[in-house]
């Protein structure tokens, strides 16, 4: 057991027991915690730019608010974030826009989504029921360390020009800083790793890291290729590794950013190594025998490798992802179903006739396009996906895993915003896994162009 992992799952567990008990309550009552949401919304923004000229004050019930404010995409909130980015406040949020965070689209323009420290408590409104129930069905995982997958940094392009920050700095940042600091804790892999742009160094140091934990007792990537392409990493590297765990030295040491060498917290490991000279790098289960779940997109174009990373870990539960977007959580894994966020943001779907729903008017079977509106201060914004709804748990909608893009979402899938737990878009990994990192993708791409 490894006291200090120990000590930071507990305390993470615990900061999330609130969130999950509020959506066990919203999973049986869905109407009224939308409704909560919604009223919420329209009052404490009544005066901003955006809700002086859609009369918030004058709303008094979802239809309304319905008939008088539009739906939007990101063109139409561009002008409203541009006023933000310049300086202006109460623009779309009465709350301060605390970052603006970049979208990963590979092409065309660059999207900027508002981030408000409510739209923090969102997030954290459904990763709390995730967490607490991941452990509650695996108790285990308190006992050890995670690795939740880090991204390099990248610069910003203008980032220099905005008044309000762009991106964070670390992906726990996501959290808040309470939460942060539990998180950072249990981590197998250290987030400084970040800071190494050479992507064979990158996937040294993580797999450094990550063979010194016997312990390592979840993992939790976006697309399962992440993960298999950094294990086939290991028969290159495995005598150097071995090597560098025995004698507490790293062979890259002289050219790491400081911070980073000193967050690797070399030291001699000769039991691990001579533990590990008895395991196989083709056989990952000999590597981490304590591993006992692994977090990945599981649906689309992920089932392929999906199917790839069972063959080489037979024995942990492969858990497939909820969809995540950079702009809010739309479901969750949760009691073997995955609900909607009913606690984090206010959700309507239009089905394929056209028609407009809340949640909680949403037809097992039916697919819907998913509209939000976040304390971030996007309003109605389409997110361009549509989901099908698979059942319910309690009261409260459960979409399959099956997404499907709209026809706009087709036309400009390269410059969407949606993670998946969305199959177009990875974002990383908690820190960023969890909450969305607008890097993943181009480091998981730069990953596959360098193998």
């Amino acid at each position: 057991m490894n006291s200090p992992a120990t000590i930071a799952n507990s305390l993470w567990l615990v900061s999330n027991l609130p969130a999950y008990a509020g959506f066990c309550r919203a999973l049986h009552r869905p109407a009224k915690a939308q409704a909560q949401l919604l009223c919420s919304y329209l009052v404490k923004n009544a005066n901003t730019a955006f809700g002086g000229n859609y009369r918030f004050r004058e709303i008094k019930c979802y239809n309304e608010f319905a008939q008088r404010v539009p739906f939007s995409d990101y063109d139409d909130l561009k002008p409203w974030i541009d006023r933000i980015q310049s300086g202006e406040n109460h623009v779309l949020t009465a709350e301060p826009i605390t970052h603006l965070i970049p979208t990963s689209g590979s092409t065309g323009a660059r999207k900027l989504i508002p981030f408000t420290a409510r739209l923090q408590i969102e997030f954290n409104r459904a990763i709390g029921p995730w967490i607490a129930d991941l452990y509650g069905h695996h108790p285990s995982l308190a006992f050890g360390p995670a690795y939740w997958s880090v991204s390099p940094a990248i610069q910003i392009e203008n980032a220099g020009t905005s008044t309000v920050p762009i991106g964070f700095e670390d992906d726990s940042a996501y959290l808040g800083r309470t939460r942060a600091r539990f998180v950072d804790a249990l981590m197998a892999v250290p987030s400084e790793i970040r800071l190494v742009s050479d992507m064979e160094q990158f996937r040294y140091l993580t797999l450094l890291c990550l063979l010194r934990r016997a312990d390592l007792r979840l993992i939790s990537v976006w697309h399962p290729s992440f993960l298999s392409l950094l294990l086939d990493a290991l028969p290159e590297f495995w005598g150097s590794l071995l090597e560098d765990i025995a004698a507490g030295t790293c062979r890259y040491a002289k050219s790491l950013p400081p911070a980073t060498l000193l967050s690797l917290q070399l030291r001699r490991l000769p039991d691990r190594a001579r533990s590990l000279s008895n395991a196989s790098p083709f056989e990952p289960e000999t590597i981490w025998p304590a591993l006992k779940v692994i977090s990945c997109w599981g649906d689309g174009h992920a089932q392929f490798a999906g199917a790839d990373l069972k063959r080489r870990f037979p024995s942990p539960v492969i858990q497939p992802k909820g969809l995540l977007a950079t702009e809010c959580v739309v479901t969750i894994p949760f009691a073997n179903a995955y609900p909607l966020a009913v606690t984090s943001h206010f959700f309507e779907f239009i089905d394929e006739h056209g028609r407009i729903h809340p949640a909680h008017e949403l037809k097992k079977d039916g697919i819907y396009e998913v509209v939000v509106t976040t304390a971030g201060g996007l309003w109605r914004y389409r997110l361009h996906d549509r989901v099908k709804v698979s059942g319910f748990c309690a009261k409260t909608p459960s979409a399959g895993l099956e997404i499907f893009p709209t026809a706009a979402a087709k036309n400009s899938r390269n410059n969407s915003s949606r993670r998946r737990f969305s199959r177009r878009r990875p974002i990383c990994n908690l820190p960023r896994d969890l909450l969305c990192s607008p890097l993943t993708k181009p480091v998981w791409l730069a990953v596959i162009r360098s193998t």
